[in-house]
């Protein structure tokens, strides 16, 4: 097992055409909040994912929300949805514009916990 980085980045992704609402919001804003403001410009995971995580998935250790109130991070710089989006061929993914637009946010996680 690697040994844990003095640093650890989290990564979140989202389509270019996204980036002027987060650049005007100076933050980053949950798939739930976004919701209520008419959805992002461009949706690039899977819309079923993002409904069981706004209406089903609970989080306990923070009563009374759901997975989707938060913003989603990895902790890697690939993710598997970057995958997804880079063949292409999940019938339950519907944005097809390839990885070309696809922005990645590099976050230092100290620093977003603080």
């Amino acid at each position: 097992m690697s040994p844990v980085p003095a640093q650890p980045k989290i990564y979140h992704i989202t389509h270019v055409d996204n980036l002027a609402a987060i650049v005007s919001d100076r933050k980053l804003v949950s798939d739930a909040r976004m919701l209520e403001r008419g959805g992002p410009h461009v949706t690039i995971g899977m819309s079923a994912i993002k409904r069981r995580r706004i209406e089903e998935i609970h989080v306990p250790c923070h009563p009374g929300t759901k997975v989707g109130d938060y913003v989603p991070f990895y902790f890697c710089p690939r993710s598997v949805m970057l995958f997804l989006i880079h063949k292409a061929n999940d019938p339950d993914l519907s944005y097809r514009g390839g990885q070309e637009p696809i922005i990645h946010l590099e976050a230092n996680l100290h620093e977003v916990v603080e």
